[in-house]
């Protein structure tokens, strides 16, 4: 059960935080942890958006039942998920959709 809840945790934290890039400007915000003076986030690193939310709204207002979630980019961020998706399909597979099924929730309550 605590598996579980972690798996949706970072499964939901993943589909509301997600962008391009996010893993360069997380490792650059973590070296800095703690510090109470942050340097400036490096020109070349970017807080975007949410990458998935939006396309979440679009599979609503479609009256689609299915999104498409990027192994690169969920690999990326959740290396262990990516593994254990592979590893256990169903049961993670099962897990993400309770998780997207929340979240979509939340969104069109």
């Amino acid at each position: 059960e605590r598996t579980r809840r972690e798996i949706h945790r970072r499964f939901r934290t993943f589909l509301l935080t997600y962008y391009p890039g996010i893993e360069e400007v997380n490792r650059f915000l973590n070296k800095y942890k703690g510090e109470s003076q942050k340097p400036p986030l490096p020109s070349h690193l970017k807080i975007l958006p949410a990458y998935y939310p939006p396309r979440i709204k679009q599979m609503c207002s479609q009256n689609s039942s299915s999104l498409e979630i990027s192994y690169v980019h969920l690999s990326n961020m959740q290396s262990l998920l990516a593994i254990w998706l592979t590893d256990v399909p169903k049961d993670i597979l099962q897990i993400f959709d309770e998780v997207l099924k929340g979240v979509v929730l939340t969104v069109f309550p």
